[in-house]
């Protein structure tokens, strides 16, 4: 049972069945797999990932998701979330956090699963 990301297509899958559409990554670099590495602009690496309590955040808003990496290094990257994205500037919202619709960010914490998986792609 866990959470899976998809970073070429930005999926977000709940125990094998679909949930939303999000993205991760900025500008040229949204959902593109092989610039994971990239701070800052790539999507978020893959691997998996805790999700932590939700906060409030100034910077990502008002319901944002906390992740930390389990068993790799993120490729040295840090600070990935899940959160709503910008109000103003829509698509522009994620350094590498996944950005999917603001609801779904309440439905991931709802469901009482703690374990996000980020692979690249869905077969």
């Amino acid at each position: 049972m866990s959470w899976q990301y998809a970073q070429a297509t930005g999926e977000l899958y709940f125990n094998g069945e679909f949930v939303a559409t999000g993205y991760s990554g900025k500008a040229e670099d949204t959902n593109k797999p092989k610039m994971q590495h990239m701070k800052n602009l790539g999507p978020i690496p893959r691997g998996e990932y805790k999700i932590h309590e939700p906060r409030r955040s100034p910077r990502t808003g008002p319901y944002v998701l906390p992740l930390s990496p389990v068993g790799h290094g993120a490729w040295n990257r840090t600070d990935f979330q899940i959160h709503g994205d910008s109000i103003k500037n829509s698509g522009t919202a994620s350094s590498g956090c996944i950005i999917p619709p603001r609801n779904i960010c309440k439905k991931i914490w709802g469901s009482g699963e703690r374990k996000l998986i980020v692979i690249e792609k869905f077969d």
